[in-house]
């Protein structure tokens, strides 16, 4: 709609992961998610917690510019919402002194999906002459005409949020978040005391699985249009039903039914090999519980514990 938009180098890298897009601060695909997702779904989810948006003059509502700050936000808010993803998805508002009661919080993100974020931004090059083993996450942002340098972090412990730019919103020569802002954020971590490194274990029912092992429907951003059929159920699990209990040794034959084909079998987080119909053999290799997850090939999941006996002898 005659909105074109450029990475920040004006280079394009074709086909690209989602973790490699957020660490470099990709415009174009950030622009492309909030196009399909549209900006005034993320406005209204945003407005829910009490963060505010400042529109341009004479806009009726969020637009495409969205994705890459072009509306103002404050620091304070920018901030409530990062540490949000170290408080697995739990967003409150900021209280300035220990001694306010708390705001209400509410659920601003999945665990998981705050989990996957801050996992990605837990591997984003350090500014020039800082560590990488420091545990932090952190983005970067520079908006239009270089007005605003930004840097967001969290570790284990702490969230911390700079920006740079000039009292008057005036224009700065090569300020980037980057150069400017990163660099003040990682001398104020040094200043704090230690924390756990960041993200720590993942929470239940997250899927360690690379875009080669996910189900076809989700390995690209948008999907590629699957071939027409009839609509299916979601996936359920037939067997191993509720409570099941497993004897020692042998082969069970773990049964589904719904779901879109081909399927994705996951044991204890692991994918099971050849595994993409509605059934499918595992031998039994030790006591102990066991997490199998099923996904079909448009993301429904369903998940079952079961248990496998020791054995008697």
């Amino acid at each position: 709609d005659g909105y074109a938009v450029h990475n920040f180098d004006r280079e394009y890298r074709g086909w690209i992961s989602a973790r490699q897009a957020l660490q470099d601060s990709l415009n174009t695909p950030a622009v492309r998610i909030l196009a399909t997702l549209g900006p005034s779904r993320v406005e209204r989810w945003l407005s829910h917690t009490g963060v505010k948006l400042a529109m341009p003059p004479h806009a009726t509502g969020a637009s495409l510019p969205l994705a890459l700050g072009g509306v103002g936000i404050r620091l304070t808010d920018l901030v409530s919402l990062y540490a949000a993803m170290a408080n697995e998805g739990r967003w409150q508002p900021l209280r300035i002194w220990a001694t306010d009661p708390p705001g209400q919080s509410q659920t601003l993100l999945p665990a998981i999906a705050a989990w996957q974020i801050r996992d990605c931004l837990a591997g984003t090059p350090p500014p020039a002459g800082f560590s990488a083993d420091t545990g932090i996450a952190f983005k970067t942002g520079t908006s239009y005409g270089f007005r605003d340098a930004w840097a967001l972090g969290l570790n284990g412990r702490y969230t911390v949020g700079v920006w740079v730019g000039r009292p008057d919103g005036g224009y700065a020569p090569d300020q980037t978040g980057r150069i400017q802002a990163a660099p003040l954020l990682f001398q104020i971590f040094a200043l704090l005391p230690p924390a756990d490194p960041a993200p720590g274990l993942p929470p239940p029912g997250t899927l360690p699985l690379t875009a080669a092992q996910l189900p076809p429907g989700l390995r690209e951003f948008p999907a590629r249009p699957m071939a027409a059929s009839a609509p299916t159920d979601a996936p359920a699990l037939l067997f191993p039903g509720p409570n099941t209990r497993l004897a020692s040794g042998g082969v069970v034959e773990f049964k589904a039914q719904g779901g879109q084909p081909p399927l994705a079998w996951l044991l204890d987080g692991r994918l099971l090999a050849d595994a993409t119909w509605r059934r499918t053999q595992w031998a039994i290799n030790g006591p102990g519980s066991h997490r199998l997850t099923l996904v079909d090939a448009t993301g429904r999941q369903t998940s079952r514990e079961f248990w496998v006996e020791p054995d008697s002898q």
